[in-house]
């Protein structure tokens, strides 16, 4: 089975490694080489990667046959690296039903080529605003990685080992998958992939069962926030009880807490999106934008234009 993978420039290297490893790995247990791949940059003959390294990868697959799987492999500044030849490629693979891969920020690549239009998509935490606001109607989900249909994505890092080993479950069976997960000792296909909140177990060291509500809530009303009132109404607690918990789990009070959420959302959409300053406001639950750049001057110690220009505060 040939797996091809296609590299974007600053392509995370872990993620490639730990999914090629997977798949080696699988061959050491196998006795045989059941797994082949290759890899090239998406538009030349070299691409660098997270660690700053040019490597040589050639520019097409080793047998110019359809392979039996691509595997796109991203990271930073996807947004820029994307180019329609890429796109066309991967819809005729599309077309030609060979399943699709995405690793890290590789679910931004499969959406601008319309591959998750309507479906479920997982990327990395840092990116889920940005790519929220550019492909409302792919189902983006808190997980390590989803499969619809012919189409994978990762939320990055080492997600890649778990995308693959449900990859061989589907080819070879779940009990080889298993006995894989076994062989690497990695815990098979983590139970946890169906509920995981990527951004919250990244974000917050709290683990109070009362605070992930509270956390989900405004994570859930960005755009329209809700009152620190309401919230504790929803969770079922006073208010004075939920200031306590945070000033104890979180060090600053619930309302503190839920601006630097929105201006956190913010920042990311500045980065990722070519959205006005006004529409990222509005965005992140400002109605006025002096009070957006006031709040978010405070935080980050630059005015919003500063920060998507990269002039000096």
């Amino acid at each position: 089975m040939h797996i091809h993978f296609i590299l974007l420039p600053r392509y995370p290297v872990l993620s490639l490694a730990t999914a090629q490893e997977t798949l080696q790995s699988f061959n050491l247990m196998a006795g045989e080489a059941v797994y082949r791949w290759s890899m090239r940059a998406a538009y030349s003959e070299t691409v660098v990667s997270s660690l700053g390294p040019e490597y040589p990868t050639g520019t097409n697959t080793d047998n110019h046959n359809t392979p039996d799987a691509v595997v796109v492999v991203s990271g930073l500044g996807v947004e820029a690296q994307i180019r329609p030849s890429l796109l066309s490629e991967l819809r005729s693979y599309a077309r030609h039903g060979v399943p699709i891969i995405g690793l890290c920020t590789g679910a931004f690549v499969l959406a601008k080529a319309g591959l998750l239009e309507g479906r479920t998509a997982a990327i990395h935490w840092s990116y889920r605003d940005g790519f929220s606001e550019n492909f409302p109607n792919v189902r983006l989900e808190n997980r390590l990685y989803t499969f619809d249909g012919m189409v994978g994505s990762t939320a990055g890092g080492v997600s890649a080992i778990d995308i693959f080993l449900d990859f061989i479950a589907r080819k070879q069976g779940e009990k080889l998958s298993s006995k894989l997960a076994e062989f690497i000792n990695y815990k098979p296909i983590r139970d946890l992939n169906a509920h995981l909140d990527i951004g919250l177990v990244n974000r917050c060291v709290a683990r109070h069962p009362t605070l992930v509500a509270v956390l989900s809530l405004m994570e859930d009303n960005i755009e329209d926030p809700i009152s620190i009132h309401d919230i504790a109404r929803q969770v079922g607690v006073s208010t004075r009880q939920l200031e306590r918990l945070f000033r104890t789990y979180v060090g600053r009070s619930p309302l503190k807490f839920y601006v630097e959420l929105r201006i956190s959302r913010a920042r990311g959409l500045l980065a990722q999106t070519s959205l006005s300053i006004t529409e990222v406001a509005i965005a992140s639950g400002f109605s006025s934008v002096s009070t957006f750049s006031k709040r978010y001057r405070s935080l980050y110690g630059e005015r919003p234009s500063h920060y998507r220009t990269g002039r000096p505060a």
